[in-house]
């Protein structure tokens, strides 16, 4: 090791030793290149297109909240909170022989099955097949049974989804 290094050659003219952040022109860090350097290394998913999206809606940010805490599956559903406290009852309080589960509470329980399908959109909540909650907050972003709906009646549409998860939730 000593011999590799004192193999290195030192150059004539000797210049002062100093930092320099390669991922920019200017050799000068800011969070904007690092940034785009981590953008570059790790391109984000489908998940986290979905998560941006939240953020470009019209909906108060409170509900953008929700969706985000949704899509990220960070609610504390008793399922979650079990992780960390085995003694949680897991038992819906809506309908008890089912866990709570972020997808149980939002699409399968009944009670948010019921709502769904009483809702001027009448949608049976069972013919859909999500497979994480993001699938889901993504439907509300973009509902796929509704090409011909205008701008205003898919914002209407996510609205009624962000209000109905509210309740739901409270």
């Amino acid at each position: 090791m000593v011999e590799l290094i004192l193999s290195i050659p030192i150059p004539i003219f000797q210049k002062e030793d100093c930092w320099a952040w390669t991922a920019s022109n200017s050799s000068l860090f800011s969070i904007k290149s690092a940034y785009w350097q981590s953008i570059v290394e790790y391109p984000p998913s489908n998940i986290d297109a979905v998560r941006g999206q939240i953020w470009k809606t019209k909906i108060h940010e409170r509900f953008k909240m929700l969706l985000w805490r949704i899509a990220t599956n960070l609610l504390p559903s008793k399922e979650i909170i079990s992780r960390f406290n085995e003694s949680v009852d897991l038992c819906c309080p809506l309908y008890s022989s089912a866990v709570e589960t972020t997808l149980h509470l939002f699409m399968v329980c009944p009670f948010s099955k019921s709502l769904w399908y009483h809702s001027q959109w009448g949608l049976r909540m069972e013919v859909f097949n999500f497979e994480s909650p993001s699938e889901f907050v993504n439907f509300l972003l973009s509902p796929n049974f509704a090409s011909n709906l205008l701008p205003s009646q898919r914002e209407e549409f996510l609205l009624f989804g962000a209000i109905l998860y509210d309740v739901v939730w409270k």
